[in-house]
């Protein structure tokens, strides 16, 4: 086995040795664009186009910086240039425009239903963030901040204070903008999450770690909660792991997906306005919802799932039909599903609105159905686990009716569940003896592979699995989340991994400790609760599966996670 593990770390070493030299060929290639790009960004920058557009703030800083050299050098006050009043000009037509617009009488009627709507964190759902510009304009026509700014850029008495002001003003908007496009990054990314390709959904993610590398870069202070320090350290020992692979250009692939997670988990923690908060959750609820409506319309029409291998029909009798929505497989719509109905039976909980309260209830039996019809089993205990946080959180006294609820419950069940949960312990279930024969495999590597891992990635572990698998079982992963990170990146990786579930799970505990306290949202308590739960269920999940195989499950995992973190940080700067 040692013979093998060295093989496998020298043909690695040689995939590194091959991409590095293609790269070397073509960076004369790559050179050679960069300058065509820069000649052609200077023709760009300073066409008549470009002029256009930017021309009312390059004349008010060309005016500034011709004011700041006239007073050093002649300290008597002299008249303005006669073009220093355009961008006084340009800025109130644009004004003047945005103050037509908001009078409107279209306007006015969309104010009305956004201000019915956004109470909840609907306003800031998709359809507003695509019409963020709006409200921008309209918030700089009303306040008449743009105008004042441009017209003390073009007086002839402006001081370099001022300047300095109206810098700051830009810069602030400029942030602002950078915030909104976050957030509807955020929002296309969740509303995609079902229904497109692994690699639209990470250019989406790289587009969030843009924006938020940009915030950065003009000052923006990014806080990180209690999670930077552990994330930081998981992503260090990824990309040693990705380093050492055995299958470099795989390892590439799955250390992006980290990127991309972390910037989606720092982007929702950084939210600045708790509406957006309830905007993402309001979005994901909406998406669940249809998600779930689609996997049971699958169980009306009826979808035979015998041919796909995911039933074993001598421990299964009777049941022909998982339903498996968009995603193709029905564990890993579970696991979409045990991520986000928590969260939205916190709504359900809380709320004391009547029709809300029913909207809540229809959402949570659409989605808790569609979990049922599953047929996870992993999903089912995790879900179970999920209830019993859930409850621990909120109401600590129910935990003691939920053995005799559950065990009342059992009797009234269909055949086909009951089947289905005795196999859990079945040894002879085809499922269980698959995964059985994977794990003591996956035994082995760790064996041979314990200080350093395989490499970052699961093309890593396939690789490497070709001279441990029993019976000729072919295996993407390991079926176990925590002997996949044990088998990728060895005992180290292994306990940073831990250290850092555990900081997600502990994330949301300030909003929990400090809700009562400081300007209480009756809602968000159960909230972050459902969040809270919904982790530590699908880390169970994660005994039975490898959770962090595919980016949709992966990144649904960090937006929970996030908005759990985020509600705590609010917490502790006393903002909700």
């Amino acid at each position: 086995m040692l013979a093998r593990a060295w093989r496998n770390r020298i043909a690695g070493l040689a995939q590194w040795a091959a991409t590095v030299g293609a790269w070397v060929d073509s960076s004369f290639v790559s050179r050679s664009l960069g300058k065509t790009g820069a000649v052609l960004g200077a023709a760009l920058a300073t066409s008549v186009p470009a002029r256009v557009l930017w021309w009312d703030r390059w004349a008010g800083q060309m005016a500034a910086a011709r004011r700041a050299a006239g007073t050093a050098a002649r300290p008597s006050a002299r008249r303005a240039p006669r073009w220093a009043a355009v961008p006084a000009i340009v800025a109130g037509v644009r004004s003047t425009l945005a103050a037509a617009l908001v009078a409107s009488l279209p306007a006015r009627l969309w104010r009305w239903v956004t201000s019915v709507t956004e109470r909840d964190g609907i306003g800031r759902s998709l359809t507003v963030q695509l019409l963020f510009w709006y409200y921008r304009e309209r918030s700089r026509a009303e306040d008449g901040r743009a105008p004042a700014v441009a017209v003390a850029a073009a007086t002839a008495e402006t001081r370099p204070t001022a300047v300095a002001a109206a810098t700051l003003t830009v810069e602030e908007g400029a942030l602002q903008l950078l915030r909104d496009w976050t957030v509807l990054s955020l929002h296309m990314l969740i509303w995609l999450l079902p229904v497109v390709n692994a690699t639209r959904l990470m250019v989406l993610a790289a587009l969030v770690v843009s924006l938020m590398s940009a915030r950065v870069l003009m000052g923006e202070r990014v806080r990180g909660s209690t999670l930077a320090v552990p994330f930081a350290a998981y992503l260090a020992m990824s990309v040693l792991a990705t380093l050492a692979s055995v299958h470099p250009t795989g390892s590439l692939r799955d250390l992006a997906i980290v990127v991309g997670s972390g910037g989606v988990l720092f982007a929702i923690m950084n939210l600045k306005d708790r509406r957006d908060w309830y905007g993402l959750l309001a979005s994901t609820a909406a998406v669940a919802t249809l998600v779930a409506a689609y996997g049971l319309y699958q169980a009306i029409r009826g979808v035979n799932v015998l041919s796909m291998h995911w039933l074993d029909p001598k421990t299964n009798p009777g049941l022909t039909t998982r339903v498996f929505s968009t995603f193709g497989n029905p564990n890993i719509l579970a696991e979409y599903l045990l991520l986000v109905v928590p969260a939205v039976v916190g709504l359900l909980w809380s709320e004391r609105h009547g029709l809300k309260r029913l909207l809540f209830l229809g959402v949570v039996a659409v989605t808790g159905l569609c979990m049922v019809l599953t047929f996870s089993r992993g999903a089912w205990l995790g879900t179970g686990l999920a209830v019993l946080v859930f409850l621990a959180i909120m109401e600590a006294r129910v935990l003691l009716v939920v053995p005799i609820v559950a065990i009342g419950s059992y009797f009234f069940l269909p055949s086909v569940i009951h089947a289905r949960l005795a196999s859990i312990v079945n040894l002879q279930d085809a499922s269980n003896a698959y995964r059985m024969n994977i794990w003591i495999a996956a035994l082995h590597m760790i064996r041979d592979y314990w200080v350093t891992g395989v490499g970052f990635g699961y093309r890593s572990f396939m690789l490497v699995y070709q001279d441990y698998k029993l019976r000729a079982q072919i295996a993407f992963h390991s079926h176990n989340q925590y002997l996949e990170q044990f088998v990728e990146l060895g005992i180290m990786g292994l306990a940073l991994f831990i250290w850092l579930m555990l900081r997600v799970v502990a994330a949301g505990g300030p909003a929990l400790r400090r809700i009562g306290r400081v300007r209480a949202d009756p809602r968000l308590r159960a909230v972050v609760a459902g969040c809270v739960a919904s982790v530590a269920g699908v880390l169970f999940y994660g005994i039975f599966e490898n959770i962090f195989y595919l980016p949709t499950v992966i990144l649904t995992f960090w937006v929970t996670a996030g908005l759990g973190a985020a509600a705590g940080l609010m917490a502790a700067d006393d903002k909700i």
